[in-house]
């Protein structure tokens, strides 16, 4: 059946922004287009992927995923798949809060966990003067990192790494920030069955959900410079539980922040070791 876009989004099963999205991903133009081409006919092989698109939708699968782009940050073409998660806009906190609060001039980043790279390559488009690097223990989301780090022109400043958390990091590199949005969820998180076509290696962390932001915080202080900050995400009630993990390894100045709904979002603390200049605010 021959349709036009507008005849498409007009029948589309789904909602508008939704169907127009899905048009954008397929046709490979950008929204503006879709109205300016309004009477521009689909051909076969396009109707058919955009009516298969639909179909997965409809069966549940996030748009992300369908799509294979999110939004986070600055850009809505970030390139995820199903072996990564899908960026929340609640981790552009800790965007923010590293931009706004780190001035060394030529900052170091380690990122654990990168992930489909997002957080790391955010920071690096911001600062152009910025290192970093980024550790993971998917082979594949390195992939999906390498392909983000690319598109935002960063990936000379960035070295991406296989490993579980600090492993394969050497005991000399130390670092300005470490940032890490770990796993958290508990293995019978309630939240589970609502986030079953994510990777649950990036979601689960055990029994308690603690068990890998206790790793990265117990780990983090050989690998800080003087004064550097370990900023982490957590869940929503974990705040206290995080704060303490912090304080217990003797960390100085922590804090637990809140997204724009109230909730616990993420901690920083600094290094114990005293500063012996004070670029950090």
């Amino acid at each position: 059946m021959t349709m036009t876009v507008r005849q498409w989004l007009a029948t589309a099963p789904i909602p508008r922004n939704e169907a127009e999205w899905l048009l954008e991903s397929v046709l490979r133009i950008p929204r503006i287009t879709l109205y300016q081409d309004a009477l521009r006919l689909l051909s076969d092989k396009e109707h058919t992927v955009c009516n298969d698109l639909v179909a997965r939708r409809m069966a549940g699968e996030p748009l992300a995923y369908v799509t294979g782009q999110a939004g986070f940050w600055r850009f809505s073409d970030w390139t995820v798949t199903q072996e990564t998660l899908i960026p929340r806009p609640e981790t552009e906190h800790m965007v923010e809060w590293i931009l706004a609060h780190i001035t060394v001039p030529h900052a170091q980043i380690l990122e654990l966990g990168v992930g489909s790279g997002v957080l790391i390559t955010s920071l690096l488009h911001e600062r152009a003067e910025w290192q970093g690097v980024a550790i993971d223990i998917s082979e594949h989301a390195l992939h999906v990192a390498r392909t983000n780090a690319e598109k935002r022109e960063v990936d000379a400043r960035l070295q991406l790494l296989h490993s579980d958390w600090y492993q394969v990091i050497a005991q000399d590199m130390q670092f300005d920030v470490i940032v890490s949005n770990p796993p958290y969820l508990r293995a019978q998180d309630e939240h589970l069955p609502h986030l079953l076509h994510e990777p649950q290696l990036a979601l689960v962390a055990g029994e308690t959900g603690l068990e890998a932001l206790s790793e990265i915080i117990q780990g983090a202080a050989p690998h800080l410079k003087s004064g550097g900050w370990l900023a982490v995400e957590h869940g929503y009630d974990q705040g206290d539980a995080v704060a303490r993990l912090f304080h217990d390894v003797g960390f100085l100045a922590v804090k637990t922040h809140h997204d724009l709904a109230g909730h616990a979002r993420f901690c920083v603390g600094r290094s114990l070791r005293e500063a012996a200049e004070d670029h950090l605010t």
